[in-house]
């Protein structure tokens, strides 16, 4: 082998470890994973993202909410609709605490990773 290219492995000798980053993330990469169900998703609850949309629509409802009161006011054009939103704020209050305490109680939560208790709990919300 030439001395100036001494530096450069030889690749013609080189083999795969078999234990490592690399190579696992190599096969991971390679394998048909559309039937095979040991492999779980890295984040497979729910519960957080149900607690965050039930907190984003209540926040930015109840910010809409006064605004659309306010202009319709301001108007002049109160109608019947307004009346329809107001009486449906009510309701929504009491959807939203229940789907936010569930979320904490296990709804959006994979059913295997429940045990009877919390089944039972989050059956009664």
């Amino acid at each position: 082998m030439n001395a100036t290219l001494s530096h450069i492995p030889d690749l013609s000798q080189h083999h795969e470890p078999k234990s490592g980053v690399l190579p696992a993330l190599s096969r991971f990469l390679t394998q048909d994973l559309r039937h095979d169900t040991t492999i779980m998703a890295p984040f497979e609850d729910h519960a957080p993202a149900v607690a965050a949309t039930v907190i984003v629509l209540t926040v930015l409802s109840f910010i809409a909410l006064p605004l659309r009161v306010h202009a319709r006011l301001s108007k002049g054009n109160w109608g019947l609709d307004d009346w329809c939103i107001i009486v449906a704020a009510i309701p929504f209050i009491a959807l939203s605490a229940v789907c936010l305490t569930g979320s904490f109680k296990g709804l959006g939560v994979h059913e295997a990773r429940l045990d009877a208790e919390e089944k039972t709990t989050g059956l009664m919300v």
